[in-house]
């Protein structure tokens, strides 16, 4: 085979980690075995991929098929093992590459190194005229600590659009009955000497674990372990940032790790998220509607003082606060000392340049009511809004009196929401 061709091939290979992430396919029959030909190929792999290359055996069964006998690819640094498989098989047809996976592994937590190696190792070389690749499997099964995801009738393919090299995936979730499939598209865009990189997710109406979507953003994994997203989503990588919309729900959100992450008040639960649109420029949100639920939860004192100080919320009077408060409820609705159990979490939003604007549906008696329990509402919302985003900063972060605090928190707030005009 030919070096570019040899070379081309060892990085779709390595497409079938990041397309088929986490596997057991279909067994494939094996024509012949003839050892001593894997050196050569591990070889060439781990300086193509610039990973270390673990591969038992290359055989060759017939003209025109080639098949790679367990292949497992490794972090040069850590030794983790990102990719595995009994076998791959590669042939040609009609012009094209066709790889089939049988047997292959990978941790859903390593989809972002593994779409940032596909597309500098892969996408970047990629020239007009290559060969399309396409990939098969019938089922893969992607693990991550939460659980074990099982996809089927995967399809990819990678070949070339108007604005560069391109790869394009097809699945389903199995369990879930829907007559579209997941789609989803890495685009490397070349204009003139402008490079980025464009990633497009629908999930088809199957909900996908929210720690895939880590191979956009990182921030994906701060919803918790638990959580799934159902909706579209698109993101362009570019160097002063990233700019995308999304578009969906997402379930099973945990806002203790949300809150637990940044800040120090506390509000834990397990709720919903639905964004009817989210817009961020250069990594800044820029424009955000939709809802939030969340139930059988606390809430700090600490933050719901903040919301009455920063945000203008009413408070009910059955809540005592902490003694060098100064609101003065007297009675308490919480079990135990600095948090308050709640029942019901409800709000609608709507974030963009002109501040932020919260509305309470958390109650069918009291209207505005964004946090209830058993005896009524803890919390009302805002009478005059919108707010600014500079008061949703300082009820977030405590003990901060200038104009724009500069703290950790404060720092990563300011940079991400939307810029007054």
């Amino acid at each position: 085979m030919h070096e570019t061709t040899q070379r081309l091939v060892c990085r779709m290979l390595f497409l079938v980690v990041v397309l088929l992430p986490a596997a057991t396919l279909a067994a494939l029959a094996i024509y012949g075995h003839r050892p001593g030909r894997a050196a050569p190929w591990r070889n060439s792999m781990s300086a193509a991929l610039g990973l270390d290359v673990r591969l038992d055996d290359v055989t060759a069964p017939r003209p025109g098929l080639r098949l790679f006998h367990q292949l497992q690819l490794l972090d040069p640094e850590t030794h983790e093992v990102l990719f595995a498989a009994e076998t791959v098989e590669q042939w040609r047809r009609n012009g094209r590459v066709v790889l089939v996976v049988s047997g292959a592994e990978v941790s859903a937590t390593h989809l972002q190194q593994l779409v940032a190696i596909l597309n500098d190792e892969v996408l970047r070389f990629r020239q007009p005229g290559d060969r399309p690749i396409e990939l098969v499997a019938q089922s893969v099964n992607v693990e991550s600590e939460a659980a074990v995801v099982l996809v089927t009738d995967v399809r990819g393919r990678v070949d070339e659009a108007a604005e560069g090299p391109q790869a394009r995936i097809e699945l389903r979730v199995d369990g879930v009955e829907t007559k579209e499939t997941v789609q989803l598209m890495l685009l490397r865009q070349r204009n003139d000497n402008d490079i980025s990189t464009a990633i497009q997710l629908h999930t088809g109406g199957s909900p996908l674990p929210c720690r895939w979507l880590t191979l956009a953003s990182p921030a994906a994994a701060a919803l918790g372990d638990a959580a799934h997203f159902n909706g579209s989503a698109w993101v362009t990588l570019e160097s002063d940032g990233w700019t995308g919309e999304l578009s969906g729900r997402f379930s099973d959100v945990d806002l203790g790790m949300i809150m637990g992450k940044r800040f120090v008040h506390e509000l834990t639960g397990t709720g919903e998220l639905v964004v009817r649109r989210a817009r961020v420029e250069s990594g800044r949100l820029v424009q955000a509607a939709g809802t939030v639920q969340a139930s059988d939860g606390v809430v700090s004192r600490s933050l719901l003082e903040a919301a009455v100080e920063h945000l203008g919320c009413r408070l009910s009077p059955d809540i005592r606060l902490p003694p060098n408060s100064r609101h003065e409820p007297t009675s308490i609705h919480s079990h135990q000392e600095g948090v308050i159990r709640y029942d019901q979490l409800a709000a609608g939003f709507l974030l963009n340049a002109d501040g932020v604007a919260i509305h309470g549906d958390a109650s069918p008696v009291v209207q505005g009511a964004l946090l209830v329990d058993q005896r009524g509402p803890l919390l009302v919302e805002p009478a005059f809004q919108p707010l600014s985003t500079t008061a949703f900063v300082r009820a977030l972060v405590p003990d901060s009196n200038v104009q724009v605090p500069a703290t950790r928190q404060t720092d990563w707030l300011i940079g991400r929401l939307p810029l007054p005009e």
